[in-house]
């Protein structure tokens, strides 16, 4: 069988619409070759404008910076160095290391047994000076002495200050009645005297009467001159009996003021001798007073109480029985809250720390306890740097909100000298704000 091969032929009108869009094609191809590589540099263009802005926006960009190291629970005036405040021998111990107490808990206490008897000796000391007081303000005033509201303890001093107080009633009343006896003896005389003295004057008229009577007749001649003579003898000696009279009533009344002076003196002398000797024991139950408040307060300090709330660390080693010395500590206290770390830093990184960052201080890892973060603030940054053998360090204080480890105090304790881990947030940090802007006025300058 014999193939016969077939030739195809395109109409001269298909021909002529080809030749005609020809150009036109030519022309997009040519188009299309130069609007690719325009494509690829438009590409690169927004692939640098956004390079660009990534790099504008991580130096501009803000973000939390912080800065860990190491630092030390420093000993401050805040934690609580317990001393007694006088010499004894231990009686008993409420307290171990680790402990938490509060305010005015008893720690320690000390022996008081020797005091209380200094203080009973005191009181029974006391009480006889009153008593002897009470007596003494009796007599003064002039006033019974009670004697039914002192101890059976002073029944013994009560009965002799009672003897003393009836003898010397005895004494001022029998001196009172002999003064008085004295008195109206005097006073008899005196009205003796008295009585004496209006009779002397009675007759004294008469004998003047007869002196005038003998005058009058010698006168006339009718009498002697030696009955006018006796006459005028007798008037004479009645006047200085009459005389003599009146200087002894003047006499008997001087003594009779005199007596009667002694009488209140008497009573004036029991009062101010009763007011020096309570003046006496008034000085002697000042002093007792102020010793026996010595007294009560040393017996007050020997239990040792906590100053402040907190946890007992670094008690000393002691037991029931031992001594310790008025300026020997025995424990100190660390507070609840208020406790400082310090912390060194390298001059580059103190230089992002000021007041009031906000800190956080990780405790050491404590046997069977969550480690917790403590929260904090800087309270201080060194303004000298610190050099030692190895570099400089800058010292910055840090403050605890606590110094224990989550809830419970007794989880973590920080005593001084406890090593942490510091973190502080010295807040937003940029490349531009913390490197560029700087550099920026290190090359104007």
């Amino acid at each position: 069988m014999t193939q016969t091969a077939q030739k195809t032929t395109l109409p001269s009108s298909t021909l002529s619409e080809i030749n005609e869009k020809m150009p036109a094609l030519k022309q997009s191809i040519i188009l299309e070759e130069t609007r690719a590589p325009r494509q690829a540099q438009w590409a690169i263009i927004v692939s640098a404008i956004l390079i660009c802005c990534s790099l504008v926006a991580i130096i501009l960009t803000p973000y939390e910076h912080s800065i860990t190291s190491t630092g030390t629970i420093a000993t401050t005036n805040k934690v609580h160095a317990i001393r007694p405040l006088f010499s004894g021998t231990i009686e008993t111990i409420n307290v171990h290391n680790g402990d938490l107490v509060k305010a005015n808990d008893v720690i320690l206490g000390l022996d008081t047994h020797k005091l209380k008897t200094e203080l009973e000796a005191l009181f029974l000391t006391t009480q006889s000076l009153q008593v002897v007081a009470d007596r003494l303000r009796a007599i003064g005033l002039n006033q019974e002495f009670d004697t039914g509201k002192y101890p059976n303890e002073l029944e013994k001093m009560v009965s002799e200050q009672k003897a003393i107080y009836e003898m010397q009633l005895r004494n001022k009343e029998d001196l009172k009645l002999a003064l008085s006896t004295q008195l109206e003896q005097k006073r008899a005389q005196l009205a003796l005297t008295l009585g004496q003295e209006h009779d002397l004057r009675q007759q004294m008229e008469n004998a003047e009467q007869q002196r005038d009577v003998a005058k009058k007749l010698y006168e006339k001649k009718l009498g002697t001159g030696t009955d006018y003579r006796r006459a005028e003898a007798a008037l004479s000696k009645l006047r200085q009996e009459l005389a003599n009279l009146i200087n002894l009533s003047q006499e008997h009344r001087h003594q009779i003021t005199e007596h009667e002076g002694k009488i209140i003196e008497l009573e004036a002398k029991l009062r101010t001798d009763a007011l020096t000797e309570m003046t006496n024991i008034s000085k002697q139950l000042t002093q007792l007073h102020e010793k026996k408040i010595h007294l009560d307060d040393q017996i007050k300090a020997m239990d040792i109480k906590a100053p402040i709330t907190g946890i007992i660390q670094g008690i000393v080693a002691k037991k029931i029985g031992d001594d310790v010395s008025g300026d020997m500590p025995i424990a100190q206290i660390i507070p609840l809250e208020n406790l400082e770390a310090t912390v060194y830093l390298k001059p580059r990184d103190a230089a992002y720390v000021k007041q009031n960052q906000s800190v956080t201080i990780l405790p050491p890892q404590a046997l069977d306890m969550p480690r917790q973060e403590i929260w904090g603030k800087v309270v201080n940054v060194a303004d000298a740097p610190l050099k030692t053998e190895s570099s400089t360090v800058i010292p910055v204080t840090v403050a605890l909100n606590k110094s224990f480890s989550g809830s419970d105090p007794k989880n973590t304790v920080l005593a001084p000298g406890t090593d942490v881990s510091v973190t502080i947030f010295t807040g937003p940090y940029s490349l531009w704000g913390n490197l560029v802007k700087p550099l920026r006025k290190r090359l104007q300058q």
